[in-house]
This record gives structure tokens, sequence and C-alpha cells, in this order.
């Protein structure tokens, strides 16, 4: 079992030691069904390394049964930043992700960016490493350099 453990095995408790991560990305820009597939993704893989994590666009669900304004949602997102050990910008355009990262600037927590075009198995290290060194900002090729693996280029 441990990390990377096949989605059929459960990990121990204890295998799940990482800094809480939150993670803050596009939502309603976009199509919003690709946005939380996306978030479920980097949630997933962070899991996987045994970085425990929180997933705002999983509320999707919850608002898709009964809606609420998007300031009760911002309010419950802040209030969860300031739980967390580390937030994970994921790429794309949020006015409500850079306020997150912005909540957690002023409250000390650092913030890892991640590039669109990136393995996500490697998420779990450079999280774990952010939390460590107490970094504020990783570009794409350094996250690449830390877990050594070649920046994939832009196809678009």
């Amino acid at each position: 079992m441990g990390r990377n453990a096949p989605s059929g095995d459960r990990m121990k408790p204890e295998e799940m030691d990482g800094p809480l991560t939150y993670i803050a990305g596009p939502y309603s820009a976009g199509i919003i069904h690709c946005n939380v597939i996306r978030a479920i993704d980097v949630h997933h893989a962070l899991m996987d390394a045994g970085v425990p994590s929180i997933c705002p666009h999983l509320s999707h669900f919850s608002d898709t049964q009964r809606p609420r304004p998007y300031l009760d949602w911002m309010a419950l997102d802040l209030r969860l930043v300031a739980a967390c050990d580390v937030v994970l910008r994921m790429w794309g355009v949020s006015p409500g992700a850079d306020q997150e990262v912005e909540h957690a600037r002023t409250l000390g927590i650092p913030t890892v960016y991640v590039p669109r075009l990136i393995d996500l198995t490697c998420l779990g290290g450079v999280v774990r490493r952010t939390v460590q060194m107490r970094h504020w900002h990783y570009t794409g090729a350094q996250v690449a350099a830390m877990n050594n693996q070649q920046p994939k280029e832009k196809t678009s």
C-alpha cells in the first residue's frame, strides 16, 4: 500500500501525513464541470501522495442541491484557507482563487502555483517541500526541476 496506492487499496490514517492543502482554482470561469473534474484530479493526486487536501470545488454538488450566494461560499472558503498549511493555486483565471491566495498571503500561508501542464503525481512532493521551506512561489520549471522532470511544452 503506502503512497500512490492503487485506488482499490485503503490508505492508513498515519500515511496521510502531509501538510493540509487548500486547492484554489477556477470554478465558474469556463465550463464548471471541467473545472470541478480538474480540481478533483488534483485532490486525488495529493491524497495518493499522502497529502490531505480541501477541495472547495466539491461544494459544487452541495450547491446543485441547495444553491447559496457566492459570498456564502467565499466566506466558507476563506475560513478553510486559514486552517490549512499551504494553498495550491491551480492554473486558470479565477478572481475567487486569487482572493483565497491573497488571504493566505496575509496569514503567512505559502502558496504553490501549479502550471497547466504538469504531471500530477509530483504535486505531493512539491507541497511538502513548500511547507518545509516556507517558499511562496514556484514556477513550472522549478516544480519540474524539484521532481527531476522536464517541463512539458504547451501544445495549443
